[in-house]
């Protein structure tokens, strides 16, 4: 089997749209048939069928699904040119300790806005969360489960300037935080009851 299994790339004539947003793992399982994966051997011989079956159904959506196994490992892309007005979203489930399936990653694409979260399974309060706005505003997000809530420990605020500058960075801490170090050039500080104190070397 080749280690790239293309498809068509035509995507005819995007249709007249408002907002919708697009799970596209599950577009992609009505369009071609893939299911869940089985087994964790090399895609089968009618992969590539199903791949390009699945691309003509969601070419009018901006999608082409093409597979890849040069990795090592079985490889499923979704190629995406957006549309106007439309969300692409994605869940990636992992199993709990029940059994049943929790979402593990979703990212989600929307014109300038993208977002990526991270989930241990079964938790319904995100670990790490990362999202850019308008290719102007970068934040990194950090959360403690056992806090019970979907405030951030750590927040990471970062300026997008034109050209990928950097601008302003701004840092937000919990101070119920267990264990906080930063690092500054040669020196490094602790959080110590909500202050950062400078660590004697």
């Amino acid at each position: 089997m080749s280690k790239e299994l293309d498809t068509s790339k035509d995507l005819g004539n995007s249709p007249d749209v408002h907002r919708r947003q697009l799970g596209v793992g599950l577009l992609a399982v009505l369009a071609g048939g893939l299911g869940l994966a089985q087994t964790a051997q090399a895609f089968s011989r009618r992969a590539a069928g199903d791949f390009a079956a699945a691309s003509r159904i969601l070419a009018p959506y901006g999608v082409t699904v093409t597979g890849d196994t040069s990795s090592g490992h079985d490889v499923l892309d979704l190629d995406i040119t957006p549309l106007p007005a439309t969300e692409y979203s994605e869940t990636v489930r992992a199993r709990n300790r029940l059994g049943g399936l929790d979402p593990c990653v979703k990212t989600s694409v929307f014109e300038d806005d993208a977002s990526f979260t991270h989930f241990h399974p079964g938790e319904i309060v995100p670990c790490v969360r990362t999202t850019i706005e308008g290719h102007a505003l970068a934040t990194h997000e950090l959360f403690d489960a056992a806090d019970g809530d979907i405030v951030p420990c750590v927040k990471v605020a970062s300026e997008m300037l034109k050209g990928g500058v950097l601008g302003a960075v701004e840092v937000t801490l919990d101070t119920d935080l267990k264990s906080f170090r930063l690092f500054v050039g040669g020196n490094t500080y602790n959080l110590v009851n909500g202050e950062l104190v400078l660590e004697q070397r």
